[in-house]
């Protein structure tokens, strides 16, 4: 009977022993040679293929980076052409003021000019009158 319990109590020793394995909740799988060979041909392609993305990445970080340099000097540039703009904006302004000026005081000496011509011609009239009367006088004094 004795031995009859060694037996029964080793049973359940290897019932306890086998149960993690039975209750286990991961799957066990197989795989061929074959399959094998194509998971690391596959895992060996991602790999690669992951390296090359990061090699673009890099690259692109680069090339984002050169953008955002040319971007920041663009914006720069835009900056001091405006500030040249509205310097050359309100020397335009200076200068139109100035022609404004210049052209008020030019029609005012056109004015003067006409003014003299006008004043000019009434004394070459009047002088050529008083020739006409002195000759017309001397002519009637010579004939007296």
């Amino acid at each position: 009977m004795w031995n009859a319990g060694k037996y029964i109590f080793a049973f359940v020793l290897f019932v306890f022993c086998a149960l993690p394995s039975i209750c286990s909740a991961e799957s066990t799988y197989t795989i061929t040679e074959t399959q094998l060979s194509q998971l690391e041909s596959q895992l060996t392609a991602l790999q690669t293929d992951s390296a090359e993305l990061l090699t673009l990445l890099d690259e692109s970080e680069t090339d984002l980076s050169e953008a955002r340099q040319q971007l920041t000097e663009s914006r720069n540039q835009i900056a001091l052409l405006r500030e040249q703009l509205n310097a050359l904006k309100a020397e335009s302004e200076t200068a139109r003021l100035s022609l404004e000026a210049s052209n008020r005081e030019l029609q005012s000496a056109l004015e003067s000019v006409q003014k003299l011509e006008a004043r000019r011609k009434r004394t070459e009239r009047q002088r050529d009158f008083w020739e006409v009367l002195a000759g017309a006088l001397g002519i009637f004094a010579a004939v007296k």
